[in-house]
């Protein structure tokens, strides 16, 4: 992950930071709870078996 989006380059405090606090999985999909530029609270997802095959793909 790295900061794309305007709210993730351009915070009030630490700009151009984002910070992985907490993730879930249910039914298949990773939920990754994130923090971005020390300002707000942001959520990605994605497939759980898209991204092992992304890792193991190297």
């Amino acid at each position: 992950m790295e900061p794309e989006t305007y709210y993730e380059k351009f915070g009030l405090y630490i700009p151009n930071v984002i910070f992985p606090t907490a993730n879930v999985v249910k039914d298949g999909l990773l939920y990754v709870y994130y923090g971005v530029c020390d300002t707000a609270i942001a959520l990605a997802t994605v497939l759980l078996d898209e991204l092992i095959d992304h890792v193991m793909r190297g």
